[in-house]
């Protein structure tokens, strides 16, 4: 989570509204987002399927605090070079993105 520009540390509400277990927050309650080192320009969120967090993530880019990013799966990898994304492992890989109706969430399968 740390490689993009907006790294997603924890929390699992945003303000009086809950999205994620409290048991993802990693001891944070509201969803925060510190500056990461910049090595890839969407949020990363973890752990997707395995604790939930792909709804953190869904939340934070409805309420714009990411412009849409992806959730990776524990036991997966996105790979990411020159114009292209691969996924390597035995998850996924969720996309989430900002819409004219909210948010569009797509998966890119390992």
């Amino acid at each position: 989570m740390i490689a993009s520009d907006a790294a997603i540390i924890g929390g699992w509400k945003i303000g009086d509204i809950a999205v994620c277990s409290p048991d993802a927050g990693e001891n944070l309650d509201d969803v925060t987002i510190v500056e990461g080192l910049g090595l890839v320009d969407l949020a990363i969120d973890v752990h997707a399927a395995q604790w939930g967090t792909l709804s953190r993530l869904v939340a934070s880019t409805e309420a714009g605090l990411v412009d849409g990013g992806v959730a990776i799966d524990e036991f997966t990898v996105l790979i990411v070079g020159d114009d292209s994304l691969r996924v390597v492992g035995v998850g996924s890989v969720w996309m989430v993105s900002q819409h004219d109706d909210g948010v569009l969430v797509s998966t890119l399968g390992a």
